[in-house]
Parts: structure tokens; sequence; C-alpha cells
């Protein structure tokens, strides 16, 4: 693993993936789940299977509606975010960003900015004009995404349930492009 004072590169799209990336994104999800996960993280994880997420925003990279846009130190990758564009007719202007995700130990940097910034500049560039994410409620989400032009569209209360049981409220937060 790369220390925080390795080289990073990025954010850039991978606009053809390699081999290796299911693997680089497996590890980059164990890494964050080997700690506290950070609430602002908008991974699931499909219910702990990490090889199965990778392999899902894997391919939603390979998808012509999808983009994958990352960083990394060296060989290691240390962020990632997912965008994909809405396929129906009535909401192709828009995109839901399914996945923000920063290496634990690069939080703290700017990494998960840049990668949103990145993110609503390709969302720009397919001619969107509306990125939106759904996240959890109760972790500063709001605030945080807020900093990032952001606004809170709409809060869906108990509509996401935990593990442990507990529920939470969903926020739907909007970027205008």
């Amino acid at each position: 693993m790369s220390s925080p004072a390795s080289r990073i590169r990025g954010p850039y799209l991978i606009d053809k993936p390699g081999p290796d990336l299911v693997n680089q994104l497996t590890d980059l999800f164990s890494r964050s789940a080997s700690v506290a996960p950070d609430p602002l993280d908008s991974t699931d994880f499909d219910g702990g299977n990490l090889r199965a997420t990778a392999m899902r925003i894997a391919s939603g990279a390979m998808d012509p509606a999808g983009s994958l846009i990352v960083s990394d130190a060296g060989e290691d990758l240390i962020g990632c975010i997912s965008l994909e564009q809405e396929v129906d007719p009535l909401r192709r202007h828009r995109g839901i960003v399914r996945l923000l995700l920063v290496d634990p130990n690069f939080r703290g940097q700017g990494l998960a900015g840049e990668l949103i910034e990145a993110c609503c500049e390709r969302a720009r560039s397919l001619g969107l004009s509306q990125v939106y994410l759904r996240e959890k409620g109760g972790f500063g989400a709001e605030t945080y995404y807020a900093r990032h032009d952001f606004r809170l569209v709409g809060r869906f209360p108990g509509g996401i349930r935990m593990a442990q049981g507990i529920d939470l409220d969903e926020l739907w937060l909007l970027r205008e492009l």
C-alpha cells in the first residue's frame, strides 16, 4: 500500500478498463471497509461482498452511459467516483453519482472534492445539466456536499436500512451544472 507521501495522480477517467481494475477496486474497498467507515462514503459494498461491488463498478465503466474517475498513488487506487447517465429519454439530461470513495490514508487532503469536480466536468462533457446523488442522513452529508454546490432536494424518512437494523433518512442532493 502506498503511503500518503506517495505521488498522487489524477483524477482521471478510466476509458478502457484494464484487467487489474476489479482487483484494484476490491483492494480500495477492502482498505476502506477495514477501518471505521467514513459516513460520507456512498458505498454499500453489496452487503459486504467487496468483489461483487468492484465488478459492478468496473462493468459500469465499460457501459456507454457510465463513467469511472479515479486517482492513484503508484499501483494503488486511492479514490474513485462513478457517474451513470440516466437512460430514460425524459431524464437523459442528468446523471447519478453512484459511488464516491477515498482511501482512509488519503482523506482530509481534498481528494474527494477533486473527484467530485472531475465528475461534474465529465457530466458537462456528456451534455448533462444536472448530477444528483443519494446519501445517508445524519452524518453531515448535506453540509459536506453543499460545499460542492449540491443542494438538498428530497428526504426519504427511513429510506436506508443499515445492517444493524437502524433506519436512516435517505437524502437526495442535486447539483446544477
